[in-house]
């Protein structure tokens, strides 16, 4: 299965792939601040339920990890800003809301430990990659897809397997709910490549 995610965790800072710019560039911008994360949310630079959650965990993640603060009572005034910050982006996002109150309920159990600063800041990280897990890789990279194809569908357009990243889904079963989608917005069915739904009906 060949893979582009909408967003990854790196040592340098936040990775998001700009879906305003698909399917003709493939752009990635990094970040470095929870501010520009919640700019990148608001923006729409990020589509979709699931990577809008994964985009709200990581910007509370980055907050903290990149915060000045010394101290617990130092990380405890800011965290709440960080939260509201990212929290305003999107106010009827579900999956935004949820993760945001994953992430604040991680960092809570973590406070009541009297764990360090630093500790408090790699453990959040961690919980950040964890929502990753939950919602799935696969269920991610679909979203690209949707958007490349559905940019495809209103212009009438090819899509450049080369440049436009795609989840080829082994099992068929994501394609065949990415297809279902597409059809409901434009009300037709696309004819796709054999490659990407063998196996699967639509």
């Amino acid at each position: 299965m060949n893979v582009a995610q909408p967003i990854e965790w790196t040592s340098q800072g936040v990775v998001i792939l700009d879906q305003r710019r698909l399917p003709g560039e493939v752009i990635r911008h990094t970040y470095t601040d929870y501010r520009e994360v919640a700019a990148a949310i608001k923006d729409m630079v990020i589509r979709g339920a699931p990577a809008i959650g994964v985009a709200a965990a990581m910007g509370v993640a980055l907050g903290l990890e990149r915060s000045n603060a010394e101290s617990m009572d130092d990380l405890r005034a800011e965290f709440p800003l960080i939260c509201q910050t990212i929290a305003q982006t999107r106010p009827t996002a579900v999956d935004l809301f949820w993760a945001i109150e994953r992430m604040k309920r991680r960092f809570e159990q973590l406070a009541a430990t009297n764990a360090s600063p630093d500790s408090v800041r790699l453990a959040m990280v961690e919980e950040a990659r964890a929502v990753v897990e939950t919602i799935g890789p696969k269920l991610l990279a679909i979203e690209i897809m949707a958007v490349v194809y559905e940019y495809s569908a209103l212009r009438i357009e090819p899509v450049d397997k080369v440049t436009a990243p795609v989840v080829l889904a082994e099992d068929g079963l994501a394609n065949v709910s990415l297809l279902n989608r597409i059809h409901r917005i434009h009300r037709k069915t696309l004819a796709f490549e054999s490659s990407i739904h063998d196996g699967s009906r639509c």
